[in-house]
C-alpha cells in the first residue's frame, strides 16, 4: 500500500488517530545535524607539519656568513653568532607560520594546534607561534641589543641580512585534519529516540508541531523503505 497520509507543519492532522504499526527511529533534522557537526568541529585541533630541517640550515648559513670556525678569535663575532643562534633556536622550536595566526581560518577560535613531527604529534599553543614577520622583528630586536651592548665606538662590523634566516617551519596539514574531521562527522548519529509499535503518533485534529512533523517524516521514510 502507498503512504496515504498528507500533512503540513503548523496545520491540523486531518486523518484518523495514528498509531505506530512498527518500531522506527526518529530522524534528526538537517539543522540539528549541522549544529551537531559544528559543535563537534570545535573539538578538532588543526594539524600543522613541523619541518625540523630548516633550523639547522639557517644556523649553517649564519655560521658561513659570519665565517665562524673553531679558530675564530673575534670575541664580538662569537658573541653575535651565539646570541643569534640562541634566538633562532627559540623561534624555530616554538614554530614559525608563514602568516599571522589570525589570517588562518583553520585557527579561528583555536587555542592550540596539533604539531606533527614525522610520526610524532604534540600540542602547541597557537598564541605562542610566530609569523615570519614577528619572527623577523624578534630577531631584529635581538640584533639591536647585541649592537647596543657591543664594546665598540665604531660601526657594527658585520653585515647580517636577517631576512635570510627566517622561514616558516609550520605548514597546515589539510589532509590529516580533513581525515580527522571525516572520521568524527561520520560517527554522528542520524537519529535520536525511537517510536515503538503501538505508540500513539498523533491524534485527529492535532496541530502538526515541528516535533510531530519530524516524527511523521521519520515514519513516512520508514514506511516507504519497508514497502
Amino acid at each position: 500500500p502507498k503512504f496515504k497520509y498528507e500533512f503540513r507543519k503548523g496545520f491540523p492532522w486531518k486523518h484518523e488517530n495514528l498509531v505506530a504499526p512498527f518500531d522506527f527511529a526518529i530522524l534528526k533534522t538537517s539543522q540539528e545535524l549541522e549544529a551537531e557537526k559544528e559543535e563537534q568541529l570545535t573539538t578538532i585541533l588543526p594539524y600543522f607539519t613541523f619541518d625540523t630541517t630548516i633550523y639547522p640550515e639557517k644556523i649553517k648559513l649564519l655560521q658561513e656568513n659570519l665565517n665562524i670556525t673553531n679558530d675564530t678569535t673575534d670575541v664580538l663575532k662569537k658573541i653575535t653568532y651565539s646570541k643569534l643562534k640562541s634566538g633562532l633556536s627559540k623561534l624555530y622550536s616554538q614554530g614559525i607560520l608563514q602568516r599571522s595566526v589570525e589570517s588562518y581560518p583553520e585557527l579561528t577560535n583555536k587555542t592550540e594546534i596539533q604539531k606533527r613531527t614525522g610520526t610524532q604529534v604534540s600540542k602547541a599553543e597557537s598564541s605562542k607561534l610566530y609569523s615570519e614577520k614577528t619572527a623577523y622583528n624578534h630577531l631584529h630586536k635581538l640584533l639591536q641589543e647585541i649592537k647596543n651592548n657591543a664594546d665598540t665606538t665604531k660601526k657594527f662590523p658585520f653585515d647580517i641580512p636577517l631576512e635570510k634566516y627566517i622561514e616558516s617551519n609550520l605548514t597546515y596539514d589539510e589532509k590529516t585534519t580533513g581525515k580527522e574531521i571525516s572520521e568524527l562527522t561520520e560517527n554522528i548519529s542520524l537519529t535520536h529516540g525511537m517510536v515503538k509499535i503501538g505508540e500513539r503518533i498523533i491524534l485527529e485534529g492535532e496541530i502538526v508541531s515541528s516535533e510531530k512533523f519530524q516524527i511523521l517524516e521519520s515514519f513516512k521514510g520508514r514506511f516507504v523503505k519497508e514497502r
